[in-house]
């Protein structure tokens, strides 16, 4: 009797899942904020859920994009803090994936520069100085520059200050002149713009004597009383015309004098007499 064999075929079947790449869409509206003047923080708005990071590329001017850093997945925003002034930079994004990548994002153009200085003003130090202010509105100038301008003229160099300096005094100054004043930041890749102007005239003023007025001391001579008016004057000048001849120096009196004897004169002849105050800048009416 022939014994039988069974044999069994086991056929293996593959399932193999052919899946759709996913189609990754662009990040949206990038933007930036200037945090300072070499520094940017880039925005922009995610538009997936499952990209794999984010690349982000620059270029300078009118250069080539290239490579400037990787994200990780569900980033938004970058700083870039590797800028020079006074030139200009265009941003690009896009997602990342296993299987392709976006397009690009909007392009983001921007430039940067010294910030100038703000806020500047004048007060008066003394009699013939002004002390100049400003805001330090900077963050990477080497110094500043202040010009100055006489009346109507052209604006000249007046001084260079250090890096966060904030003031300067300008000195030896003419009385009931106009001066005017601005400053600009400094640094080796350029020089800011210069602030908004400050205009100003170096008055001073010396009141006059007032209520002169005589009375007679003897037969010869009269006493002259005056009101000092005036706390600045360095002292009087009297000065006295006979009949109707011109005026002439009569007498000088120190500070804070308020009278004066007139002696030995003339009987029956006529005197007018007037009275300033002076100074080393500036004298009275």
């Amino acid at each position: 009797m022939m014994k039988g064999r069974l044999i069994t075929s086991t056929a293996l079947l593959m399932l193999i899942s052919c899946e759709e790449p996913i189609e990754l869409l662009a990040p949206t509206n990038l933007t930036y904020i200037k945090n300072a003047e070499k520094t940017v923080t880039l925005s922009w708005e995610r538009n997936n859920d499952q990209e794999g990071g984010f690349t982000i590329e620059r270029k300078t001017g009118n250069g080539n994009y290239t490579f400037l850093t990787s994200k990780p997945a569900k980033s938004t925003s970058h700083t870039d803090s590797s800028l020079t002034l006074y030139k200009s930079y265009t941003y690009r994004v896009k997602a990342t994936g296993a299987d392709d990548d976006s397009e690009w994002s909007n392009e983001l153009l921007l430039s940067t520069w010294l910030n100038a200085p703000a806020t500047l003003n004048l007060s008066r130090e003394g009699v013939t100085s002004y002390s100049i202010s400003w805001s330090d509105n900077s963050g990477c100038e080497d110094g500043y520059v202040i010009e100055r301008r006489v009346g109507s003229g052209s604006y000249t160099f007046l001084a260079k200050k250090a890096a966060d300096c904030t003031s300067h005094i300008d000195s030896g100054l003419t009385i009931d002149e106009t001066y005017g004043y601005r400053v600009k930041a400094t640094s080796p890749e350029g020089d800011s713009e210069y602030s908004y102007e400050r205009t100003a005239t170096l008055a001073y003023n010396i009141d006059p004597p007032r209520n002169l007025t005589f009375t007679k001391d003897n037969e010869t001579s009269i006493r002259l009383d005056w009101e000092d008016r005036s706390e600045n004057e360095e002292g009087f000048i009297i000065e006295r015309k006979v009949g109707d001849a011109d005026y002439m120096l009569l007498a000088e009196k120190p500070a804070d004098s308020t009278s004066h004897i007139d002696a030995n004169l003339t009987m029956s002849q006529t005197y007018v007499y007037r009275v300033k105050a002076i100074s080393q800048y500036k004298n009275s009416e």
